[in-house]
């Protein structure tokens, strides 16, 4: 009860923007991806969640992953510092949704297409930045019957920066900050009648709170788009990231003079073509994303993911929706230490098709299956039902049941504890919930309660060296999270959430009790904002594999100025109360830390 009580305090933020007038807000949705395809799946994963950008850019990090944290109850990150996670056994950016915390287990999308690392099969957590992104999704559970494998426990979709507006565009972001925190992005932007260009540039660095732990990011982005016809459009979008992250080591055993450090360079393309056409919408995609990564220790790997999506969805009536698609992925990559590791290729594809069709008058049955082929192991069979009640114009209520699974990668195949007869992990999640509006549309309440069961988790048994990966592990997770958005008072809008997971077995890095409190005002041109965050029962691994338990409230700040029509100056910081915690066991965060910048747009 006492951990309750603790995680129970909120989160508190305010946000005033540049008005020319005090505006009156009415709590509807936020709607970023539009058509018959994204209501499907709204529908499919009723506990989706969409995101503008500029609702999560509001910490002293420009990590996309990291700000999530504070903005979306259920969503985890592990952190050494304000700044760089790193990659491999010794790096943090570790996501857990929902106390799920297996690096493979939740999958990112950039533009519709997946971004990991080919051989390991992770995110890689230092990619996803704020400046880049113009909104994402987040479903929070099983959805590998659209994503595939990887989406076993939620997925994360980001759609990159496209220019919109006729004409030309230019803005820059530049700040300054503790730890010698500096960071600089460039956008701009040009459309015409059937033309659009894009391009953003950002260069990050900072020396972070402790000694040897120094963080250095830069990258391109670029956007080309086409409007063919009235009904079909070509995009072609291409990202590079470069990075190099140091390690300082456990604060009682930390590795000195820049000793421990991981680099990687990664790079994405992609080929879209979407139609969209009064009763059928479709999008076909080509895209290759690779990465290479150096160690230390002289490790040194490249790898590749490169594949087609095909996707049609048909309005076969006012009340029936049907979507087909298919998703092949070539994977692969080559690893070497002292010796050669692994150099190898592997595919898989799936077909898949969803349904959506109301039943009766207000109730909505949507249902889907997906039948995967992996070259090693063979075919996995991925059911999704849902369904939604909506009561009235200001209620509605919905049941889901979901499977998910995730392919063993090539490390657990082929190189660390090789094991060639590993099978699928799978989970299969139940859900409940919620959508209440009330107050005359200035209250929403949502609320979700899940039940989360998985089996042939894969586990490494055996004392090293003579070590084995096997399907051995069974999981099960249970809980609730619920949200409030409210606009008690003119230009004053609330968030409040919680979320509770109760872990049948303890995991690393995933706590099991969340809460979060938003808070937005906005009149004329002053901005000024407060943050709390409340997390507990986190536990955290132990050099001696025994587990401690963490908890931890920090109060986080805001404030802007809009001194000119294209000009904004802001203040940012983090951890007012100085608090002393830690998410991975050994490294300290740091404590009251401020961030200073100007923002422009053209």
């Amino acid at each position: 009860m006492k951990n309750l009580l603790y995680a129970c305090i909120i989160f508190t933020q305010v946000i005033f923007s540049q008005q020319d007038s005090v505006k009156t807000y009415e709590l509807n949705e936020i709607t970023v991806r539009s058509g018959k395809y994204n209501s499907l799946i709204k529908h499919l994963n009723p506990s989706l969640q969409s995101i503008e950008i500029k609702e999560v850019n509001l910490s002293v990090s420009k990590n996309l992953i990291a700000n999530l944290k504070n903005n979306t109850t259920g969503i985890f990150v592990t952190e050494y510092g304000n700044n760089g996670f790193g990659i491999g056994q010794l790096s943090a950016g570790k996501l857990s949704v929902r106390g799920f915390n297996g690096q493979q287990q939740f999958i990112v999308f950039i533009d519709g297409h997946p971004e990991y690392a080919g051989i390991f099969g992770h995110p890689v957590s230092d990619l996803y930045n704020t400046d880049a992104a113009s909104d994402l999704i987040i479903i929070k559970g099983p959805s590998s019957l659209i994503y595939g494998s990887g989406a076993m426990a939620g997925v994360i979709d980001i759609r990159t920066f496209n220019q919109y507006s006729k004409g030309v565009s230019l803005g820059s972001d530049i700040s300054y900050g503790s730890f010698n925190t500096y960071n600089i992005s460039l956008k701009s932007g040009y459309s015409a009648e059937s033309f659009a260009a894009s391009l953003n540039l950002f260069n990050y660095h900072s020396d972070n709170h402790r000694p040897s732990s120094n963080y250095d990011s830069k990258g391109l982005g670029v956007t080309l788009s086409y409007k063919i016809s009235n009904e079909w459009s070509a995009n072609i979008k291409s990202n590079i990231r470069y990075a190099k992250i140091f390690n300082p080591g456990a604060i009682n055993n930390p590795y000195l003079n820049d000793s421990v450090w991981t680099e990687f360079t990664r790079s994405n393309i992609s080929l879209i073509f979407d139609s969209r056409y009064k009763s059928t919408e479709g999008t076909y995609s080509f895209y290759l994303n690779s990465g290479v990564h150096d160690f230390f220790d002289g490790f040194h790997s490249t790898d590749y993911v490169a594949g087609f999506n095909t996707r049609q969805t048909f309005e076969v009536s006012e009340s029936f929706l049907f979507t087909a698609g298919n998703d092949t992925r070539i994977y692969g990559g080559n690893a070497r230490n002292n010796r050669k590791l692994i150099d190898t290729t592997l595919y898989e594809t799936g077909f898949y098709f969803v349904t959506e069709t109301d039943i009766y008058q207000r109730l909505k049955f949507i249902a889907g299956a997906r039948l995967n082929y992996n070259e090693v192991y063979g075919s996995e069979f991925v059911p999704q039902l849902s369904l939604n009640y909506t009561a009235a114009d200001n209620a509605g209520f919905y049941i889901s049941a979901a499977k998910g699974f995730r392919n063993p990668t090539l490390a657990e195949f082929f190189v660390f504890g090789a094991n060639i007869d590993l099978l699928p992990e799978k989970l299969w999640n139940y859900e409940a919930g919620f959508n209440l509006n009330f107050l005359d549309k200035t209250a929403n309440l949502t609320g979700a309660f899940y039940l989360s069961e998985g089996k042939d988790f894969i586990a490494v048994t055996g004392q090293f060296p003579n070590i084995k990966n096997q399907n051995v592990g069974r999981v099960q997770n249970k809980g609730f999270e619920i949200n409030l958005k409210l606009a008690p008072v003119t230009n004053l809008v609330l968030n409040a959430g919680f979320n509770y997971t109760d872990m049948k077995t303890k995991i690393p890095g995933a706590p099991g009790l969340h809460a979060l409190l938003n808070a937005n005002y906005s009149i004329n041109k002053i901005e000024l904002g407060l943050n709390l965050v409340s997390v507990a029962q986190l536990y955290l691994l132990e050099s001696n594999n025994q587990f401690t338990e963490e908890k931890f409230l920090l109060l986080n700040a805001s404030a802007g100025y809009h001194f000119a029509r294209n000009f904004k100056f802001y203040i940012r910081a983090n951890n007012l109360l100085d608090t002393d915690y830690q998410t991975v066991y050994g490294y300290p965060m740091p404590g009251m830390n401020f961030l200073v910048g100007i923002k422009t747009e053209f």
